[in-house]
C-alpha cells in the first residue's frame, strides 16, 4: 500500500512529465537544428577574385563547379580577405595576375584558396575538405589544358602555316578569275562577279568550319597524350586564423561558454535562495542590488580562474588572457541575469525553462554550425542567445576574427534588456515564490 501511494505522489507523475517533455522535446530541438549539415553549407557565400582578364572563362567555369548559392565575383583582394576576416565570406578563391598567359608559357602557376579556421566546426571541416577536393579538380583541368597546349603547338604551328598557303592560293585564284571575267563579254560580266562573290564566301565558310574542325582535331589528339604526361597544377591553401588540429581546439569557443553558461544557470539558483532570505530584512531592491554586485563578482573571479585553466589546457598564447578574460567577464554577468529572469518569474521550478532555453542555444549560439545554415527558426532566435555573442566572441579572441557591430550592439542591448526585465520583476512581485519539494510527496 505505502508502495502504491509512492508512486502515485505528484513528485513521481512529475518526474514522468519531465522525462517524457525534455526527452522530445530536445530531441526535436537537435534534429531540427542540426538537419541543415551538410547539405545547406551551398547557403554560404564565397568570393571569386580574378586579377587576370584573360582567365573569365576559368572564373565562370569555377563558379558552375562551386555547390554554393551565394558566389561573389570580385578583383579587390585585399577587401576581400577582409570580408573574410569578418565572416562575410566564407571561402576566398583568388586566380592571380598572368594566370592564363602563365599556362600557355608553360610556366609554374599557382590558383590560392584562402580559408577562415575561426569558425564553427562544421563548416571548418567542410570548407577543408570541399577545398582538397576542388584543389585536385582544378589542378587536373588546368594540368591537362596546360600540357595539351604544349604537346599541340607544333600542330598548331604547322596547321597555322597550311592556312597561310591556302590564303595565298585563294588569292592567286582570285586574281585570275578577275582577269577572266575581265577578258569577258561586258553584259555577262555584272553576272560573273555575283556568282565569284557567291563561290568566294562559300569557300570562306567552308575554309572557316575546316580550320575549326582541325583545330579541334589536333587539340583532342594531343589531350589524349597530354593525360598520360600530365603534372599537376600547383594550388596554395591559405589558412587565415590558424587553428591547431583537432576537434578539441575547434570546438574550444562552444565548449568554453556551455560551461560558464551552465555554471551560471545553476549558481543563479543557488543565489535566488541567497535573495530571498534577505528580502524580509533588507527589501526588494536592496537586496537585488546585492545580487547584481554578487553577480559582479563571481563573474570577474569565475572568468579569471576559468580563463587560466583553459589557456592553460589548449594551445593558446597566455598574452590573449587579458582580453578573453575581460570577455568572459560580460559574458558570464549576461549568462547570470538572463537565467534569473525564469526564476525570478517562477522560483526553483524556472529552471526548467533554463534548461529548454539552454538546449535552444546550443543550436542557435552557433558553435557548430554557422547562422546561415540554421532554419528560420534558430535564425531568429539567436539575436536573443547569450551564447551566441560569447562563443562568437571567443572565437574572435582565441583565434582571430572581427566581431561585428552588430554582435557588440547585440551584446549590451541582450545586457540592458535583461537587467531592465529583472529589475520590473523585482519591483513588481511582492513575494518571492519557493518551491518545497516535500510538497510533491
Amino acid at each position: 500500500m505505502k508502495l502504491k501511494n509512492f508512486f502515485s505522489s505528484k513528485g513521481i507523475i512529475l518526474a514522468l512529465i519531465v522525462t517524457i517533455v525534455y526527452g522530445s522535446l530536445i530531441f526535436w530541438i537537435y534534429d531540427s537544428g542540426y538537419q541543415g549539415v551538410p547539405k545547406d553549407i551551398k547557403e554560404l557565400p564565397v568570393t571569386i577574385v580574378n586579377q587576370d582578364f584573360k582567365s573569365k572563362k576559368l572564373a565562370q567555369q569555377l563558379k558552375k563547379s562551386l555547390p554554393f548559392k551565394d558566389i561573389h565575383e570580385s578583383e579587390n583582394l585585399s577587401q576581400s580577405k577582409k570580408d573574410l576576416q569578418q565572416r562575410k565570406t566564407y571561402l576566398l578563391i583568388n586566380i592571380p595576375p598572368k594566370f592564363t598567359q602563365d599556362i600557355k608559357q608553360g610556366h609554374k602557376v599557382k590558383l590560392h584558396f584562402y580559408l577562415n579556421d575561426s569558425n564553427p566546426t562544421a563548416i571548418a571541416n567542410s570548407l577543408n575538405l570541399m577545398t582538397q577536393r576542388l584543389g585536385q579538380i582544378v589542378n587536373q583541368n588546368l594540368a591537362l589544358k596546360k600540357q595539351t597546349l604544349i604537346l599541340a603547338q607544333p600542330a598548331l604551328r604547322e596547321l597555322k602555316q597550311s592556312i597561310q598557303q591556302q590564303q595565298i592560293d585563294s588569292q592567286a585564284k582570285l586574281q585570275i578569275a578577275q582577269q577572266q571575267i575581265a577578258l569577258a563579254p561586258a553584259a555577262q560580266q555584272p553576272q560573273l562577279q555575283v556568282e565569284l562573290r557567291q563561290q568566294i564566301q562559300a569557300q570562306k565558310q567552308q575554309a572557316k568550319v575546316q580550320i575549326q574542325q582541325q583545330k579541334r582535331a589536333v587539340i583532342n589528339r594531343n589531350n589524349m597524350k597530354a593525360q598520360n604526361v600530365v603534372q599537376p597544377v600547383t594550388t596554395r591553401v591559405h589558412h587565415r586564423n590558424y587553428v591547431h588540429s583537432g576537434m578539441n581546439n575547434l570546438m574550444a569557443p562552444f565548449f568554453n561558454n556551455i560551461a560558464l553558461y551552465l555554471g551560471a544557470m545553476i549558481g543563479s539558483l543557488i543565489l535566488y535562495g541567497v535573495y530571498v532570505k534577505f528580502v524580509s530584512d533588507i527589501g526588494r531592491l536592496r537586496a537585488f542590488a546585492d545580487l547584481e554586485l554578487a553577480f559582479v563578482f563571481l563573474a570577474v573571479v569565475g572568468s579569471a580562474i576559468v580563463t587560466a585553466i583553459t589557456l592553460k589546457i589548449m594551445p593558446i598564447s597566455f598574452a590573449k588572457y587579458c582580453n578573453i578574460m575581460l570577455g568572459h567577464i560580460v559574458s558570464l554577468f549576461l549568462y547570470y541575469n538572463f537565467n534569473l529572469i525564469m526564476i525570478l518569474l517562477f522560483g526553483q521550478i524556472g529552471a526548467s525553462f533554463n534548461i529548454i532555453f539552454t538546449m535552444i542555444q546550443i543550436v542557435s549560439g552557433a558553435g557548430i554550425v554557422p547562422v546561415l545554415v540554421m532554419n528560420n527558426f534558430f535564425k531568429s532566435v539567436h539575436y536573443f542567445s547569450p551564447l551566441y555573442y560569447g562563443i562568437q566572441n571567443d572565437f574572435n579572441l582565441m583565434y582571430g576574427g572581427d566581431l561585428t557591430s552588430q554582435q557588440q550592439i547585440g551584446t549590451i542591448l541582450l545586457l540592458i534588456t535583461c537587467l531592465c526585465i529583472n529589475f520590473v520583476i523585482v519591483t513588481i512581485r511582492k513575494k518571492q515564490p519557493m518551491l518545497h519539494f516535500e510538497s510533491l510527496s
